[in-house]
């Protein structure tokens, strides 16, 4: 009976262990605005960006201005009295380019930044200052990448 038992008990927790991995891998709505906000920044801010650099006089990478929920590779939830100021670090992904077209890729970037709930707030942040947000008692990691 004690053989069933452990069995069972071992079913039960791989499957609690599958369902917390596949939490992680969805996003909520005001986690999405929040990702949202982030990705139309940096989209913005490399389109402005990529379009200055085609008069440079030397060779200089582009970064992509289509940045989605797709590039994203982390998420962190830092929780506020209101659930407007919630406090999102995003971590994700951005290619560089060598060509203004961005079809011959140099190498990839991890960049990280912040952003409120209501999408209201953005700001870029250095890893140094993610990895010591992310490392306070009361945030929590609530989506991860698929790799």
């Amino acid at each position: 009976m004690k053989k069933y038992g452990v069995v069972v008990l071992l079913f039960l927790a791989s499957l609690v262990m599958i369902g917390c991995g596949n939490s992680l891998n969805k996003m909520d709505d005001q986690t999405k605005i929040a990702v949202k906000t982030v990705m139309d920044f940096k989209s913005k801010y490399n389109k402005k960006d990529n379009e200055e650099r085609k008069d440079y006089d030397f060779d200089s990478g582009y970064f992509p201005t289509d940045l989605s929920e797709k590039d994203v590779l982390q998420v962190y939830l830092l929780k506020a009295k209101n659930e407007d100021k919630n406090v999102y670090y995003v971590q994700y992904n951005e290619t560089e380019f060598s060509d203004p077209e961005l079809k011959k890729k140099i190498k990839d970037h991890t960049r990280e930044s912040a952003a409120t709930s209501n999408g209201s707030e953005f700001e870029s942040i250095s890893k140094a200052e993610f990895d010591q947000a992310i490392e306070q008692e009361n945030v929590t990691k609530i989506f991860e990448a698929k790799e």
